[in-house]
């Protein structure tokens, strides 16, 4: 290796482009000018006069403009999914599945007993339909109902884990199902969310026994593996509910940071070329 070269201007600092212990050759930007060697240390500090021109200019500067496209890309990315996912959600209750004693359903919990309907809640969540399963038996859902406004989405093991992860398999399951199969899976969320305080009454509606049974057996250990569903906050003025999360509409703000950003690295680019 070729001993480093002392020029009149030392610069200390540590290059992501040059390769440690590499030499380089530089030359000036007319002909005739002197040319000048640098070399990188394993310290850091490289010793250069003349940083205009060398043989492998054109490499690193195609390598320093994907490292800056590549980190301000990230970057804008972040605060684009920030952006999107930061803003509370607006939420209306729009409809229930049905009213009729095909889902009306009977359960005592902690010795009282309670007759209510069970089923879907028809949502919408920032203007976007959706659906949901009560998951909690303290408050009252109206329905319709809202706006409820400022309403957190978290993750679904806000109620437990692997309850909620199993809520979510429940409904990515049999959400599709009639309005007698979706009271089940209603009842099913909520005895896996209060065990045995929970007693369902098999006499009083049958048929979603039957149904709770098959949900249970076949529930085991599952959990779901993905992010499509969570829970929407909106106790105390109504019952928090496991919610299909619909994709989010990114604010006016969003896309303007969005597209500034993507201004900034056609610049870079667009300089890069120049040089």
């Amino acid at each position: 290796m070729a001993e480093p070269l002392v020029f009149p201007r030392v610069k200390k600092a540590r290059s992501p482009i040059f390769a440690v212990g590499k030499l380089y050759d530089f030359t000036g930007p007319r002909p005739g000018q002197f040319s000048n060697q640098l070399i990188i240390l394993n310290n850091g500090i490289w010793h250069v006069d003349c940083l205009v021109f060398c043989h492998e200019i054109d490499e690193i500067k195609e390598h320093t403009m994907k490292k800056l496209v590549s980190r301000a890309a990230l970057a804008i990315l972040v605060l684009f999914l920030f952006g999107a996912m930061a803003q509370a959600s607006t939420i209306y209750v729009t409809g229930f599945d049905s009213f009729n004693n095909t889902n009306l359903v009977r359960f005592s919990y902690d010795g009282t007993s309670r007759t209510v309907y069970a089923g879907e809640f028809l949502l919408t969540i920032d203007g976007v339909q959706s659906s949901g399963y009560c998951v909690d038996l303290f408050a009252t859902t109206y329905v319709p109902s809202g706006p409820f406004n400022e309403v957190s989405l978290v993750g679904v093991d806000h109620i437990g884990n692997p309850i909620g992860y199993q809520a979510a398999w429940l409904m990515d399951t049999y959400g599709e199902g009639t309005a007698l199969e979706k009271a089940a899976l209603q009842v099913a969320i909520w005895k896996i969310m209060y065990g045995d305080s929970f007693v369902y009454n098999y006499g009083y509606n049958s048929a979603v026994g039957t149904y709770l049974d098959q949900y249970l057996n076949e529930l085991g250990s599952n959990v779901y593996q993905g992010a499509d569903y969570s829970i929407a906050r909106l106790s105390p003025n109504a019952q928090d509910l496991l919610v299909k999360t619909p994709a989010p509409v990114p604010e006016p703000a969003t896309l303007l940071l969005l597209g500034s950003g993507l201004l900034g690295l056609a610049g870079i680019r667009r300089k890069f070329r120049k040089e």
